[in-house]
């Protein structure tokens, strides 16, 4: 994708609005379709500027800040948002919506099977900033994603969808326990060491929904893969950590099956879709990918379904 931003303007709106020492390092590091980020060294240290897309409305940009503030002060490890020069959150840069947040160091988790140490302490901290989030009070006004993601008739998908709507039917889903969720928990917005998760990033995805839908995009994005598989060592110490902060009732259990397999069908439904007007080599794989997952989950579903059962 191209990247419309003007750079060389946008640098020049955050050294005058954020900066009294000159900017050492000015990086684009990832150009998509909700925003753009920009990685900064000024002033010692390093940080993230986020450029909003246009349509991307101020007050949902400051419910995320508020929600943000809200983890950080339980302790749960998520960027910080900085304050301008004339202490306003939210700036205008090059005439879009921007935020600057602290850098948290670290990587993403590489594509292969995961440390356990490591795959113990995300799961703990993935219940960590559930519960906390399970405790806000804060309203976050947004449908639910799960709500929506079983409305659209996808005709190529529709044995598996037939199946999931038949999984559903057997669950309660009024036992379900519903609050903020933070929605797209993948290596991608993770940040870890050797041994431990080092930060939580990308909240643009946040809203009102099920506890274990928000657990079911973790799972099959950090532990199901067409590289590798399936990581059941990975899993399972991923559970354990998990479950030493939050339980799930019978009904959570039995929903993340389901969940997973329609995680997996909305992406590749939007693939599909985007295929009509890009044949990119990109789309392909991961179209290749999903597939390939789709059919892992499929296949070892017995026994994801003890993974779940035993760990809780």
């Amino acid at each position: 994708m191209k990247n419309n931003y003007n750079s060389k303007k946008i640098q020049e709106d955050l050294q005058k609005k954020y900066f009294t020492l000159p900017i050492v390092h000015f990086e684009c590091i990832e150009f998509g379709i909700e925003n753009t980020n920009y990685l900064i060294k000024a002033d010692g240290k390093k940080f993230v500027l986020r450029v909003y897309n246009p349509s991307r409305k101020r007050n949902r940009i400051q419910k995320e800040i508020e929600v943000m503030n809200y983890l950080l002060d339980n302790n749960i490890p998520v960027p910080k948002a900085i304050s301008s020069l004339n202490q306003n959150i939210i700036e205008k840069i090059d005439g879009k919506q921007a935020v600057l947040f602290s850098f948290i160091q670290g990587i993403n988790p590489p594509w292969e099977p995961m440390n356990l140490e490591l795959a113990k302490d995300i799961g703990m901290n993935v219940g960590k900033l559930q519960l906390v989030l399970l405790q806000s009070k804060i309203k976050v006004s947004s449908l639910s994603e799960f709500s929506a993601s079983i409305r659209p008739k996808h005709s190529s998908f529709q044995n598996y969808l037939e199946e999931i709507n038949q999984a559903l039917e057997q669950i309660d889903l009024k036992k379900l326990r519903k609050g903020l969720i933070h929605s797209d928990i993948t290596r991608e917005n993770i940040k870890v060491n050797n041994r431990s998760l080092m930060g939580f990033l990308d909240f643009d995805d946040l809203h009102k929904d099920y506890l274990s839908w928000d657990l079911a995009i973790a799972l099959t994005h950090l532990f199901v893969a067409k590289s590798f598989g399936i990581d059941w060592k990975g899993l399972y110490s991923f559970l354990e950590g998990y479950q030493s902060v939050m339980k799930l009732n019978k009904q959570e259990k039995h929903a993340l099956i389901p969940f997973i397999m329609l995680r997996n069908i909305n992406l590749l439904a939007l693939i599909e879709k985007k295929s009509k007007q890009d044949t990119s080599k990109a789309l392909v794989s991961i179209k290749d990918s999903l597939l390939k997952k789709i059919k892992l989950i499929q296949t070892n579903k017995r026994r994801l379904a003890e993974a779940f059962s035993e760990s809780f």
